[in-house]
């Protein structure tokens, strides 16, 4: 099976979004990783993830798809509605991280580390479903009212 009939014409407007937004958010460390490499410095990543940056990062995408699934749910008992609830906790968890990290005297670098980048992948995933759900072509009713119609009356003629 192609890839191209595996994958809607949604899904790839949803891939290019999510990759530009990716790009977009995380710049100030690709503009640090290409200054260090200018100035011909030893880049520890480490630091981007001690400073709290990647969190940062989480809260910016976590943030976008909350919007949109709180804009999409139509009903209080809709999945997305958990998604809502589930994005806002993460949120919340996310906030208090980063204030610890910058608070705490000596952060434990590997714990910070995989948190950082746990939250980030999956903040990643929800912000590409998010832009699959906005993306997604929803039915014109209008349109199928008027050729039920249309049908309804030629059937009489």
């Amino acid at each position: 099976m192609k890839i191209k009939q595996f994958f809607k014409d949604y899904h790839w407007t949803a891939i290019v979004e999510t990759l530009v937004i990716l790009i977009f958010t995380v710049l100030p460390t690709i503009a640090g990783v290409f200054a260090g490499i200018i100035n011909s410095e030893t880049i520890l990543y480490s630091k981007f993830y001690k400073s709290g940056e990647i969190l940062l990062y989480s809260v910016s995408l976590l943030s976008g798809a909350y919007l949109v699934y709180n804009k999409f749910k139509v009903r209080a008992s809709d999945w997305r509605r958990l998604l809502s609830m589930i994005i806002m906790i993460a949120l919340l968890i996310l906030a208090l991280l980063y204030a610890l990290i910058i608070v705490s005297p000596r952060p434990n670098l590997p714990v910070i580390k995989y948190i950082s980048f746990s939250f980030f992948i999956i903040a990643t995933a929800l912000f590409y479903h998010s832009q699959l759900l906005s993306n997604k072509p929803t039915p014109d009713i209008g349109a199928q009212r008027n050729e039920e119609s249309n049908n309804i009356a030629n059937a009489l003629t």
